[in-house]
This record gives C-alpha cells, structure tokens and sequence, in this order.
C-alpha cells in the first residue's frame, strides 16, 4: 500500500507537468480555477502520505510486542528449566554369605545379613537454580532386618558466581574430610565401609547442616582450602555431641545442646594435586575436625586425617583401561571423655587411630580386580576388649567387578 500510493502521487504530479508544458497559455489563463483543484491534490496527497505512516508504525508496534512476548516466554522457559533438575536412581543390591551370624559390618550401607540385601536406594536431584546457584537433593532408602527406612541424606545449594575463585555451600551435607567420607554407596569400590571410619564417623557418615566456604588457590598447580562449620547433634555425629544415651568407650552421652559457637564441628581442609607424568596424577590432602562431645558438659572431640590417591592411565586407551588407582587414608581420633559420678565413671582420654589403604587395577576394558587392607585400634576407655567398635581389627578383601556399561556394575567381594 505504501508504495503503490506514492506511484499514484507521482503520476499525477507527471500529468500537471505534461499540462503545462503542453498548453501554457490555457494553463495561465485557467489559472485562477485550478489552484484550489491544485491544492486539494496536496492535501489529498499529504493525507495519504499521514496514513502510510501511520499504519506503518502501527505495524511496527505490533512486530515490537509480537517479539517482547516471544522473548519473555523464552526467558520463562529458560528460568523454568532451569528448576527442572537431572534426576538420577541409583540402587545397590547384594547377596551375602556370613561365616558368624554376629559379623562385624556395622555400617548403615553394609551387607549386614545372610541372604539378599538392600544395600541403598538413592534418589538424586540435581540441577541449576540460575546464574549464581545450583541445587542438588539425595533421597536414600534402606532396607534392613524387615524395616524400611528413608533419609534425607543431602540438600544443599552451591555458588557459581562469586569472585576470587571463591565458592559456598549451604544446606545439609557430608563432611568434606578425606577421600571417602562425602562419596555416596552406588560410588564405592568396595561393598562395604572402611572399618576406621565406621567407627569415627558412624554407620552413615559424618554429616549435618551447615555451610561450607572454599578458595582454590591461584598456584600452577592445584590447591583448594576447604572450611566448613556444622551442626554436631544425631546419630549422624557419633564422635560429638550425638544421641543422649549412646556409649563411647563405656561412657554415657548425655543431652548436651548447641547453645554457642563453640557447640559446632569444625572443619579445614587442604588438598592438592600435582602430574607426576603425563599419565600419572597424585593428590594430597590433610583435614580436621573440633567439636564438643556429649560425655560431659565440656568435653571436646579431636580428629585428624591424611590422604592421598594416585591414579595412573595412559593417554591410549580403550574405554578408560588400562588405569590403575592407589588410594589410602590415616585418622586418629582424641576424645575427651567426661567424668559420670552416677554410673562410677572416671574422666578419661580415648585414642582411635586407623587406616585403610586400596588398589584397583582396570586390566582391561569393563574389567577391575581391586585389593583392600585395614586396621583400627582403640586404646583407653571402659570395657575396650568387648567393644566391636573400638578393639583391634584387621581386614583384607579382594574383589573383582565388571562393568556391563557405564550404568550398571556387577561385583563379587
């Protein structure tokens, strides 16, 4: 319409001229008639030229909504999606041969019965929140003697935004200490729980609310400084402040609360990594923890740990094998244990010191023979030689696993 209406303007512009030069002097002397007709095929003409525009702008404003609407719906689409997590199932399923019916897994995720087990059942969540947050959920379920139970194992948001190669973490989550202690049971290497940390750390781990800051640092190789600070009550804090009603080394727990600062657990944390060669990787860490303990109204726990993972592979390989990896820790543990007037009981210092060190060596594609050694001692403390949990033990267990694909794993221990 716009430009058809200017070729008509044209057009007509083209014959007045034709007019005039054709015939100047009836022109001239017309002229006095025609100026009015003049002027109203400029008007006309003007008028036309209003409405182009405008219906032209018009167009215009309907594109410009047309396209802020797509965009926003885009925008929500992208802000919903981002909520919409990864979901992930995960399940650990073992059939067991005990040579003593009291045998001496204690752990929440162990084989602990002759015949089928549960081991975990674990829902994961895990997704983008927006530009500065993630999100990550798991969900567990156990199955054991004939009872079923869920966990809320982990929940907890992570930063993505923060400057000087800073991160937090905020929400409940395991302990960042060691190699082991933060991995989840579908993610093992072997069926079962290191004995030393069964017994510093609980049938299920160390973990609890709280928040975790880290900063890795701006060195030619790698290095991170981990903190962390956490809620010390529960079963899942067996060395602090744990379950009223408990036994350490014979000492009774009581109700202790958290009423200051100084009822938390603490944790710092140093872990680096260096390239030995081109196919050979080292990593070093060194953690603690600080927090009270339930013996007595001011009683403290102490623990420290060292650990280290060397894992070899070579640049040819086929589906990740050959590899090879060595991986061991070392925690001792100084727990002040309180006086109890009530049941007779002597203030006391209880010392835990254990280790364990693997290998898995990945022969051959889907294929891995893995060899583990571990000990655990306990010194001081009431009833010690009858404490599964705290007296000398040594153990060794071989293993062999294929690994149908990259989802599924078959394992005999």
């Amino acid at each position: 319409m716009k430009w058809g209406r200017i070729g008509l303007t044209a057009l007509t512009v083209s014959v007045v001229g034709f007019l005039l030069l054709s015939h100047p002097h009836a022109v001239l002397g017309e002229s006095v008639q025609s100026e009015p007709q003049k002027n109203r095929i400029d008007e006309d003409t003007q008028l036309e030229l209003l409405n182009s525009k405008q219906e032209q702008q018009e167009q215009e404003i309907q594109t410009l909504k047309r396209e802020i609407m797509q965009q926003r719906r885009g925008s929500l689409g992208s802000a919903i999606s981002k909520f919409n997590p990864k979901i992930g199932l995960n399940g650990l399923f073992t059939a067991a041969a005990f040579s003593d019916d009291e045998n001496l897994n204690f752990g929440d995720h162990d084989p602990r019965e002759n015949g089928f087990n549960v081991q975990a059942m674990e829902l994961n969540f895990k997704g983008g929140v927006d530009a500065y947050f993630t999100a990550e959920a798991n969900v567990s379920l156990i199955v054991g003697g004939g009872e079923t139970k869920i966990e809320f194992e982990e929940g907890f948001l992570t930063t993505q935004a923060l400057p000087y190669n800073l991160q937090v973490m905020g929400g409940q989550f395991f302990t960042r200490f060691g190699n082991m202690n933060h991995v989840h049971a579908h993610a093992w290497n072997f069926a079962d729980q290191p004995i030393i940390l069964n017994r510093l750390f609980g049938p299920d781990g160390l973990r609890g609310p709280g928040v975790q800051a880290s900063w890795l640092a701006p060195t030619p190789f790698y290095l991170e400084l981990i903190g962390s600070a956490q809620q010390a009550q529960g079963e899942i804090a067996v060395s602090f402040l744990g379950e009223a009603g408990q036994r350490v080394g014979g000492h009774i727990l009581g109700d202790r609360g958290t009423n200051s600062a100084d009822d938390l657990i603490y944790m710092p944390r140093i872990v680096s990594a260096f390239d030995l060669t081109d196919a050979t990787t080292l990593m070093l860490g060194g953690s603690a923890l600080f927090g009270p303990n339930a013996s007595s109204s001011n009683a403290r726990t102490t623990i420290y740990g060292a650990d280290m993972k060397l894992k070899w592979q070579p640049r040819r390989n086929s589906m990740g094998a050959p590899y090879l990896t060595w991986e061991s820790e070392v925690l001792y543990r100084d727990y002040e244990a309180g006086a109890n007037q009530e049941n007779a009981v002597l203030e006391d210092t209880l010392e835990d010191f254990g280790l364990y060190t693997q290998l898995v060596y990945g022969f051959t594609p889907r294929w891995a023979a893995g060899l583990r050694f571990e000990y655990a001692d306990g010194q001081d403390g009431l009833a010690q030689v009858a404490d599964d949990l705290r007296s000398e033990r040594y153990r060794v267990s071989p293993n062999i696993s294929w690994s149908t694909s990259e989802f599924s794993r078959l394992r005999v221990q």
